[in-house]
């Protein structure tokens, strides 16, 4: 059942960032227990960057818009990469508020059109797990970006050792919003960063109770108490999901 349902993404999902860009898509994450999920993913980012200011910034895929405002109050000239025109238009307001800082191109994933190391950094959410063929994506990445590349993916452990089964119920919780998705191990993840001259590389697990569990429960305040529970007995740490990873290019003697 696994392989058909990653053959379904194979099939489907061409350009997964159309969809992250959409209002539909948007709705997710609204509410408190939304800003609660955005809030845990940025202070998460945070936590794996170095200082911003004056530095070049890609976000590919990142027309969503979840951590561009951020990445902007850090004093960083961000480029969004997106599959096409339309799906600029929940950054609009933003593009008004930083015209200098803001940038928007088109361009598939894999044809990036910057001359190598041409960005000082690469971050990508909501992206890597709806892209079947995403080793070369991390390697047209790697190509323009000269120090840290930032992702976050579904590890294959944690809840997503029964997602043929646990898919099921969170398509009922979630409706047509959900999409079905690649799941990666750490080692998997780790051994292609290295290939690519990537040697530090750090990780940051978000939650332990699946994401849909908490759209379920409709309560920001009890979902942060079970998740600080979790935290502090280090079962996020074991079996946490989804991963934000941070890779760090070698230096050069």
């Amino acid at each position: 059942m696994a392989d058909a349902i990653e053959q379904q993404i194979m099939d489907t999902q061409s350009a997964p960032d159309t969809f992250t860009a959409s209002d539909a898509y948007a709705s997710r994450f609204s509410g408190k227990v939304g800003k609660f999920f955005l809030k845990k993913q940025e202070k998460s980012v945070s936590s794996l960057l170095p200082p911003l200011q004056g530095k070049q910034v890609l976000e590919l895929g990142g027309a969503h818009g979840q951590l561009t405002p951020f990445l902007l109050q850090q004093g960083a000239s961000v480029w969004v990469q997106a599959s096409d025109e339309k799906s600029f238009q929940r950054l609009n307001d933003l593009k008004t508020q930083y015209p200098k800082q803001l940038q928007f191109f088109v361009s598939g994933y894999f044809n990036l059109p910057f001359e190598d190391n041409f960005f000082d950094h690469m971050i990508s959410v909501r992206l890597i797990s709806h892209v079947p063929e995403w080793e070369k994506l991390l390697k047209e990445s790697a190509r323009v970006t000269k120090e840290s590349i930032i992702i976050d993916y579904p590890p294959a452990s944690s809840f997503n050792v029964l997602y043929p089964l646990l898919f099921k119920i969170k398509k009922k919780i979630e409706g047509s919003t959900t999409r079905t998705f690649l799941r990666f191990s750490a080692k998997q993840m780790h051994d292609l960063f290295c290939s690519l001259g990537f040697s530090t590389i750090k990780e940051e697990k978000q939650f332990f109770f699946p994401m849909a569990f908490h759209r379920k429960m409709k309560c920001d305040v009890i979902s942060s108490i079970l998740e600080n529970i979790c935290a502090s007995l280090g079962m996020t740490k074991l079996l946490g999901a989804p991963v934000i990873l941070s890779a760090k290019r070698k230096e050069k003697i």
